[in-house]
C-alpha cells in the first residue's frame, strides 16, 4: 500500500515538500477531553478534524495535506466505558463548526527556509480536537475505522494507551494487553486532502459515560503543485 512519500514520489522534482507535525502540549498527561458519552457514530459529533485550510477558487499554486499517522495516548481515563474506535471519513468541506481546542499554530515545520532567516514556514492545516460540534456531512468518504480495543467484553482502556492511526506507511505488530497500557496500531489507506477538503476522526467508546482525555500527536506530508 502506497504512503504520503511514495504519492510524492510518483511525481518527483514536481513537487514542494515539507514535513509537519503537531502536539496538543509538550508535557504529556495534559490531555484534551472527549464529549461524555461518545458512544454511537454520529456525523455532527467529532473528536478531530484536520482540514485544508486554503481557497480551492483561487489561483496559482496549490497545497495538498498527506496524513502520515495521527496517535492518542489516554491522559485520563473517563467513567465506565469499554473499548477504543475511531471511525475515519473525509469530505469535501469544513466538518468543523465549534468545540475543541486548536492545534493550528503549535503546529512545527521541520523544513526552515535558510532564505528568510530560518523562519518556519506556516501550515494549510487546520486542526481541531475535542469535544467538537461538526456540521452535517456534504460527500463523506469512508476511510475505515481503527478499532484498538473491542467494544464487546473489552477492558476499559489504560491511563498510557497509545493508539496510533497511520495513513499507508508500514507499521509495527502490535496486541493490545488486558492488564496493562499497551502501544497500539492500524492502518489505513493514504488519504489526501485537497484545498476545502478534511479528514474527520469520530471516537468511540462505548458505555462511557464521562469524559476520557487524550494526548494528540499528529505528522503529515504537505505539498505544493
Amino acid at each position: 500500500m502506497a504512503g504520503p512519500i511514495d504519492i510524492v514520489a510518483v511525481a518527483r522534482g514536481k513537487w514542494e515538500k515539507k514535513f509537519f507535525s503537531v502536539l496538543n502540549s509538550k508535557e504529556p498527561g495534559t490531555g484534551i477531553a472527549t464529549n461524555a458519552n461518545p458512544q454511537t457514530y454520529a456525523a455532527t459529533e467529532a473528536f478531530i478534524v484536520i482540514h485544508n485550510g486554503e481557497n480551492r477558487t483561487s489561483g496559482g499554486t496549490k497545497s495538498y495535506i498527506l496524513p502520515d499517522y495521527v496517535k492518542f495516548t489516554m491522559a485520563v481515563s473517563g467513567t465506565a466505558g469499554q473499548g477504543f474506535s475511531i471511525v475515519w471519513v473525509e469530505d469535501t468541506s469544513n466538518r468543523w463548526t465549534s468545540g475543541g481546542t486548536s492545534l493550528t499554530t503549535l503546529a512545527a515545520n521541520h523544513y526552515v527556509d535558510t532564505y528568510s532567516g530560518f523562519t518556519r514556514v506556516s501550515t494549510s492545516a487546520i486542526i481541531h480536537v475535542g469535544d467538537i460540534a461538526s456540521p452535517a456531512a456534504t460527500s463523506e468518504a469512508a476511510v475505515g475505522t481503527s478499532q484498538f480495543r473491542a467494544t464487546v467484553g473489552a477492558v476499559m482502556g489504560f491511563v498510557g494507551d497509545e493508539y496510533t492511526t497511520v495513513f499507508g506507511s508500514t507499521l509495527p505488530g502490535s496486541q493490545p494487553s488486558s492488564l496493562q497500557a499497551s502501544k497500539l496500531f492500524d492502518r489505513k489507506m493514504p488519504v489526501v486532502l485537497a484545498p476545502g477538503s478534511s479528514l474527520v476522526g469520530h471516537l468511540l467508546i462505548e458505555a462511557q459515560t464521562a469524559a476520557s482525555s487524550y494526548d494528540v500527536e499528529v505528522g503529515w506530508v504537505e505539498v505544493k503543485k
